[in-house]
């Protein structure tokens, strides 16, 4: 079998993101052109918030995984790098070691190019706990699908 391409791995954590948001009766809306800087708008209790669904990938410490949080794109003659300072309110991300599980970082509490996630036990100072971001938690909801 053919190996995804960056852009299919994409889709299928935004995809999943969407299922995962029905599933759970969270409100979630897809802008009509791709040239914004978030993916999606979610309704949290009341509040709209501006979304980038990201996909981590395993990081170089154990129990560790990374997401970008800028995007990078290629054209002809030149590389652009975007940041989502002041565009987005947070970042949803996943990892394929935690199946079906989706994190919200908001903005502010982000890393400028790239951040780590830890899924172990014992986080040390300098290490964000995946637990901190639970997105599941911050929506407090209590719909669960079999």
């Amino acid at each position: 079998m053919k190996e995804l391409e960056h852009t299919q791995i994409g889709d299928i954590t935004e995809y999943s993101f969407v299922v995962y948001c029905l599933k759970h009766n969270i409100p979630i809306s897809k802008p009509m052109t791709n040239n914004l800087p978030y993916d999606f708008i979610i309704d949290i209790q009341g509040k709209l918030l501006k979304v980038q669904v990201k996909t981590g990938y395993a990081g170089k410490a154990p129990d560790t995984f990374i997401f970008n949080t800028k995007s990078t794109s290629k054209n002809y003659s030149e590389i652009t790098t975007k940041y989502y300072t002041g565009l987005i309110d947070g970042f949803i991300t996943s990892y394929s070691e935690i199946p079906n599980k989706f994190f919200y970082i908001p903005i502010d509490e982000s890393a400028k190019s790239a951040m780590t996630l830890y899924f172990g036990n014992k986080p040390n100072a300098k290490q964000h706990s995946v637990y901190e971001y639970d997105f599941e938690k911050m929506c407090d909801t209590d719909v669960k699908v079999a």
